[in-house]
């Protein structure tokens, strides 16, 4: 990972935030992004490259004609989510340092909360459709693979690629499948599931994750197939305007997914505190209201 920051106290606690948030954000894996530690403004916007379902055409004696295999969106960078939370001068001084790594670690679950949120916020009816081919209803208590394949069935309906496409559910509904007891860890091709509750595959989707948050966008959204086309996120580095204030400030990002969150370090010196802020710059933008399969528990 990168770390900016120069003070090693600050750099321990930003470590512990940036392992959190990226893991927390596994479940954005299964759409178009474009994180990076560059820096950037809010409202500006990025371009995500996306690239779309493609059909061939019959020769006609001519190669011209046909779109880019590769989309550019622009995706405006026009949320701004942080969690502040302050330590004692004397706490700090009687601290280890898997105090100050998990001190950490809490702020960067609640940051990529707010930015999950967003990005499942756009996993509505409205984006995606109503029709009984957009969605599956079924109450996660009575879940199993068999629905999973009902889902990989009006996703190939849809005209999706199930090796394109990964499975998200929320943590009923993921329990729900690992209790399953049709499946045995040969089915699931390893002993994953059993060993670390992790699902590495199932029916030819490309990756199944399990989301704790998920919200329920007014109609109990429990999961969804999606394809990389069905929403683009992107996320920078907001760089202070001004130190002043400040003992320090800096950026820490995960250099396999780009994930990026902002450290500002400021002190109250008369209050004997010092209040660590982690933030983040994202934003995120339906693409195709094809390419996404919803599953409801009611």
């Amino acid at each position: 990972m990168a770390n900016t920051l120069t003070n090693t106290q600050n750099q321990i606690i930003a470590d512990g935030a940036i392992l959190d948030f990226n893991l927390a954000l596994a479940p954005l894996r299964a759409f178009s992004l474009d994180f990076s530690p560059a820096s950037n403004q809010p409202g500006k916007k990025v371009t995500v490259p996306v690239f779309p379902t493609r059909t061939a055409t019959p020769f006609a004696g001519s190669y011209s004609g046909g779109n880019s295999t590769v989309t550019g969106v622009d995706v405006t960078l026009d949320q701004h989510s942080f969690d502040s939370s302050h330590v004692t001068d004397r706490e700090v001084a009687e601290s280890s340092i898997d105090y100050l790594t998990n001190f950490g670690r809490q702020s960067g679950r609640a940051v990529a909360k707010a930015v999950l949120d967003y990005f499942f916020g756009l996993v509505t009816a409205t984006n995606f459709g109503n029709a009984a081919g957009d969605k599956l209803s079924q109450a996660s208590s009575g879940f199993t693979s068999a629905h999973v394949a009902e889902l990989r069935k009006k996703a190939v309906a849809k005209g999706l690629v199930p090796s394109d496409c990964s499975l998200v559910l929320n943590s009923d509904y993921f329990t729900a499948l690992l209790k399953d007891t049709t499946l045995t860890s040969a089915m699931y091709g390893g002993s994953e599931a059993v060993r670390a509750g992790n699902i590495p595959s199932l029916f030819g989707f490309r990756q199944i994750i399990e989301s704790p948050t998920l919200p329920a966008n007014g109609e109990y959204l429990g999961g969804f197939v999606a394809a990389p086309q069905a929403i683009a996120g992107a996320m920078r580095y907001l760089q202070p305007n001004s130190r002043e204030g400040l003992s320090d400030a800096g950026m820490i990002s995960d250099e396999t997914t780009g994930a990026t969150l902002g450290y500002r370090v400021i002190p109250e010196q008369l209050a004997g505190k010092t209040h660590y802020v982690a933030e983040a710059l994202y934003g995120a933008s339906k693409v195709t209201g094809t390419s996404l399969v919803r599953l409801l528990s009611q």
